[in-house]
């Protein structure tokens, strides 16, 4: 039979250099593991919470210092709401806290407060964030770390108490 007859069969090869994606991919996956050691370094977990869609997504970390895996936190402020000590809630409402937090005039806040664990005991958090603003200055997003300072707390808490008795 005669080449490229009727009956003849043709294949393309098409050959795609991938290198630039791999590499992008290895710094990626590098970029994530810094991200995750320094989260465990810092006995904590990161947070984004978008003021527009309520939604709140949290780092893996929270199952290392909450005991909680992310799936068993609603990604909401009210889920975070609802783990925190109640002599702790400053705001009642994810309405009031987004309009604290659009209220603010600095680039970031910080405040220490008191979550509850997994298995039913307290811990000391450290939270600090940055706004993340529109264009016109807006407050869209709120990032954030999350910190277990409860061995700091223990340790000012006894030191008060050596104190009181002298």
């Amino acid at each position: 039979s005669r080449v490229g007859g009727a009956d003849s069969r043709r294949v393309a090869l098409v050959f795609n250099n991938i290198t630039e994606r791999k590499l992008a991919e290895e710094q990626l996956r590098r970029a994530n593991f810094r991200f995750r050691l320094a989260e465990e370094a810092a006995k904590g977990f990161n947070y984004e919470w978008d003021l527009d869609t309520g939604l709140v997504t949290r780092s893996e970390g929270i199952e290392r210092v909450l005991g909680y895996r992310r799936d068993e936190v609603a990604m909401t402020w009210q889920a975070w709401a609802d783990l925190m000590h109640p002599d702790d809630r400053t705001v009642q409402s994810e309405a009031a806290a987004a309009a604290f937090a659009r209220s603010l005039t600095d680039d970031g806040f910080g405040s220490e407060y008191r979550v509850r664990h997994k298995d039913g005991h307290d811990v000391w958090m450290l939270e600090r964030a940055v706004l993340i603003r529109d264009e016109r200055g807006g407050v869209r997003r709120v990032v954030g770390q999350t910190v277990d300072i409860t061995e700091r707390k223990h340790l000012e808490a006894e030191r008060e108490r050596l104190l009181a008795e002298e």
